[in-house]
C-alpha cells in the first residue's frame, strides 16, 4: 500500500494494482487471463493487463468518472479511456477467506458482456454480419 500512496503523493493521478498471480484456483486464473486477453485484443482502448479496478485514484479522476452518464460503466475501460497515465503496482491477491465469490455464473456473464460491448465494435459487427446471412436463407 505504501507504493500506491508514494506514487500518488509524487503526482500520479492513477495508481493501479495489477496481479501477475493470485492465490486462487489455477483453472479460474487461466480462464480469467484468457478472457482478459481476448477483451484487450478487441477493445478500441488500450487496456491495462491484469488490472481489476483495484487502485488509488486522485479526486480529479473521480470527478471525471462521476460526469460520465453510463448506468453500467465498465470501470477497467473507463480508467484507460479518460487519458491519464496509470502507474502499475504488482500485487498478489490473497485467497478468499470463504473461498467463494459473491458472483455466480450469470453475474460474471453479465459483467463479461458489458466489458466486451462497452469498448469494442466487434460484437455489433458480428451481429450485423450474422443477421445479413440469416436474411438470405
Amino acid at each position: 500500500m505504501r507504493d500506491f500512496v508514494r506514487n500518488w503523493l509524487a503526482g500520479a493521478p492513477i495508481v493501479v494494482g495489477v496481479k501477475p498471480e493470485a492465490k486462487e484456483s489455477a483453472l479460474f486464473f487461466a480462464l480469467r487471463r484468457a478472457y482478459y486477453r481476448m477483451v484487450t485484443r478487441i477493445a478500441n482502448v488500450k487496456l491495462i493487463q491484469k488490472f481489476t479496478g483495484f487502485g488509488l485514484y486522485d479526486r480529479k479522476v473521480i470527478e471525471i468518472i462521476r460526469q460520465i452518464d453510463d448506468p453500467y460503466p465498465y470501470f477497467r475501460g473507463l480508467i484507460c479511456e479518460i487519458g491519464f497515465d496509470a502507474i502499475q503496482i504488482p500485487y498478489v491477491q490473497p485467497r478468499r477467506k470463504r473461498r467463494i465469490s459473491k458472483n455466480n455464473f450469470y453475474t460474471l456473464y453479465d459483467i463479461a458482456m458489458l466489458d466486451i460491448t462497452s469498448h469494442s465494435k466487434v460484437p455489433l459487427r458480428l451481429a450485423t454480419i450474422l443477421q445479413g446471412f440469416s436474411c438470405r436463407a
